[in-house]
């Protein structure tokens, strides 16, 4: 994941995330074709800030379905329930597919492939506490998004 400050974000149209400095936090921003594809992505800049991703095995699987009242509380809503599974399991994803998601839907339901973090074979990089609402985008075409994290 290339590092980038808040203005800045890597070239080219393609799906991509990447991270960003703010005073006391982290945030993450992403791009995709979709909702569904940049839900994917900003979990996928969640992992990574937290442990190499391509460490992880999916070995284990997790799903999930949520709603929320807009694309924001979503979103927040999305990263916190990855969140949860480190918290709560110890567990982080490799990879998340994510279900289409209609123009107007506030639901978001998909699977996880992941496993237990192993200190030995999964290097911790970052605490991360939370997702917030802090300054949180996501583009009117639901096609990029930044969010802030507590650390």
């Amino acid at each position: 994941m290339g590092a980038a400050d808040a203005e800045e974000e890597p070239p080219g149209e393609g799906p991509a995330h990447w991270s960003f400095g703010t005073t006391a936090d982290v945030g993450i921003a992403a791009r995709a074709a979709d909702l569904s594809g940049l839900l994917e992505e900003l979990a996928q800049a969640l992992v990574e800030l937290i442990t190499d991703r391509a460490s992880l095995e999916p070995v284990g699987r997790r799903t999930f379905s949520l709603t929320a009242e807009n694309d924001e509380e979503l979103v927040v809503a999305f990263l916190e329930e990855v969140l949860y599974w480190q918290d709560a399991f110890g567990w982080l994803p490799r990879t998340v597919k994510v279900e289409p998601i209609p123009p107007g839907r506030r639901e978001v339901r998909g699977e996880a492939l992941g496993e237990t973090l192993d200190p030995r074979r999964h290097p911790l990089r970052l605490g991360v506490k939370a997702a917030t609402l802090h300054r949180l985008q996501v583009s009117p075409d639901r096609r990029r998004a930044r969010v802030i994290l507590d650390i």
